[in-house]
C-alpha cells in the first residue's frame, strides 16, 4: 500500500469514497478525473457528501462530476476515504511508489434530481513527488489560498511574492493552492493544471465542483489536509488569489500575540445578519438559516488561526449542518466549539475591501482585497525595495 508517509502535494485528488476492509488514505493522482456513473440511485433522502458507497464495476470513459452545492440538514462528514494499491518497485532513492494503481469510488449527482450514484474510477500516474516532512520541518505558518482554474496569473504572482515560502526571522512560512474540479470536463486545462502542479508541487485538489457556493468544502478540505498531514504547523491562514498578504507584518503580530491554542483572528463580523433579498449573492433561505443574526465570524477573505483549531472544526464538521457560506459556516463551527474571536492588533490590520496603497501604510496591514496580481507584484517589490526607508507619522490604514 502506498502509506501516508508517502504522500506528496503535485496533485492531490484526495477523492471521497469507501471501500470495505481498507483504512483510510491519500492519494495523488496524475491524471484527469475520468468516471462513469452508475446504478445505485439513492431516492430522495438525504444525502451526506460523503456517504458510503460499495463498488459496483470499472468503468473507464470520462464524464463530469457534479457533487452537491448544498447539504441541507446534514453535516460533513470525513473528506478523504481513499484506499491505493501499488504495483512495480520503489523507485531507487525516493520514498514514494514509482507506479501506483487506484481505484477510487468518486460521489456524483445522477439525472433526477436528489439522486446520487456511485462511480468508480482507475488510473495509473507515477507516484514520484516532492516530500512533505512537517515532523522535520514544520511551518510556522501554512497559508491556504482558494484558487480556480483559470487564475494561473494570480497563482503566478502570488508564487512571486507574499506566497512564496521564506524563512522570516527563525519561522518557516508556507503556501498551497486549493483547487476543486471544472463542472465540464475540459481536457486542455486538467493538462495545465496537472503540468502547474508537477512544477510547483503547491496545489491542493478534491472532487467537487469549483463554484462559489462550494467555498465550505474547499476550505475544509485544506483544514483536512492541515489535520493530516500538517499538525506540527503553528498557525494556518485562509485566502483568497486576489488578496495582498504582508507574511512579514503577519508573523510580527503573531510572535508577539504568542497564542498557539485555541485562537481565530481576522476582520471580525459581530453582528450580521442573514440577507433574505433573493436577487444577492449573499441570499439565505430561511429554510437555510432560519435564525436572525449569525454567530460572530470573520471575513472569508483571510482569516488566521492556531493549527490545533483547524483540528477541532475538521473533527466537528460531521456535527455542523453544511452551509454554502463558507466563513459563516467556519463561525458555526467556531460557535459550538465555544473559541471566541479575538483581535490580533489594537488597531485595524485586517481589510476585506481595498485600501488605498502606501508603503508607510500597508507596512501596518496584514490583509488588502480586491487586488489584481499586477498589483500585488508592484506592492510586493514596493515593500521590498524600502525596507531602510523610515515612515514618520504614517497612521493606520483607512
Amino acid at each position: 500500500m502506498c502509506s501516508m508517509a508517502k504522500f506528496h502535494s503535485s496533485l492531490l485528488r484526495f477523492q471521497s469514497y469507501f471501500a470495505l476492509g481498507q483504512k483510510d488514505r491519500w492519494t495523488t493522482i496524475l491524471n484527469p478525473v475520468c468516471s462513469k456513473v452508475i446504478g445505485n440511485s439513492r431516492g430522495k433522502q438525504q444525502f451526506t457528501p460523503f456517504a458510503r458507497f460499495s463498488v459496483r464495476g470499472k468503468h473507464r470513459s470520462c464524464q463530469s462530476i457534479t457533487p452537491p452545492t448544498r447539504f441541507s440538514g446534514q453535516g460533513l462528514s470525513d473528506l478523504s476515504r481513499v484506499t491505493r494499491s501499488c504495483s512495480g518497485n520503489q523507485a531507487q532513492n525516493s520514498r514514494f511508489s514509482a507506479h501506483c494503481t487506484n481505484q477510487d469510488l468518486l460521489l456524483s449527482r445522477g439525472e433526477k434530481k436528489g439522486e446520487w450514484a456511485a462511480a468508480e474510477q482507475e488510473t495509473e500516474g507515477d507516484c514520484s513527488g516532492q516530500d512533505i516532512d512537517c515532523k522535520k520541518n514544520p511551518p510556522f505558518l501554512v497559508i491556504l489560498v482558494t484558487t480556480e482554474y483559470w487564475q494561473l496569473q494570480a497563482r503566478t504572482a502570488i508564487r512571486q511574492s507574499w506566497g512564496k515560502e521564506r524563512i522570516i526571522g527563525d519561522k518557516r512560512i508556507v503556501s498551497f493552492f486549493l483547487l476543486g474540479t471544472l463542472e465540464r470536463q475540459n481536457k486542455s486545462a486538467e493538462t495545465r493544471i496537472i503540468s502547474e502542479s508537477l512544477k510547483y508541487k503547491d496545489i491542493i485538489q478534491k472532487n467537487f465542483i469549483d463554484t462559489y457556493y462550494n467555498l465550505t468544502l474547499k476550505t475544509l478540505m485544506g483544514m483536512e489536509w492541515v489535520h493530516h498531514f500538517c499538525p506540527q504547523s503553528s498557525f494556518v491562514m485562509k485566502t483568497d488569489t486576489d488578496m495582498f498578504i504582508n507574511t512579514f507584518y503577519l508573523t510580527e503580530l503573531l510572535v508577539r500575540k504568542n497564542r498557539t491554542t485555541n485562537f481565530f483572528t481576522g476582520s471580525i463580523n459581530s453582528k450580521d445578519h442573514p440577507i433574505r433579498n433573493k436577487v444577492s449573492k449573499w441570499y439565505i433561505s430561511e429554510i437555510e438559516y432560519p435564525g436572525e443574526w449569525y454567530p460572530p465570524f470573520c471575513s472569508g477573505t483571510g482569516y488566521v488561526f492556531s493549527t490545533d483549531v483547524a483540528n477541532q472544526i475538521y473533527i466537528i464538521s460531521p456535527s455542523v449542518p453544511y452551509f454554502k457560506l463558507e466563513d459563516v459556516y467556519v463561525g458555526l463551527c467556531l460557535d459550538k466549539l465555544r473559541i471566541p474571536l479575538e483581535e490580533l492588533h489594537s488597531e485595524n490590520t485586517f481589510f476585506p475591501s481595498k485600501v488605498k496603497f502606501s508603503i508607510c501604510r500597508f507596512r501596518k496591514i496584514v490583509t488588502c482585497h480586491h487586488v489584481q496580481p499586477s498589483e500585488i507584484l508592484m506592492y510586493w517589490n514596493a515593500l521590498q525595495s524600502s525596507q531602510d526607508d523610515e515612515c514618520i507619522g504614517a497612521g493606520p490604514a483607512e
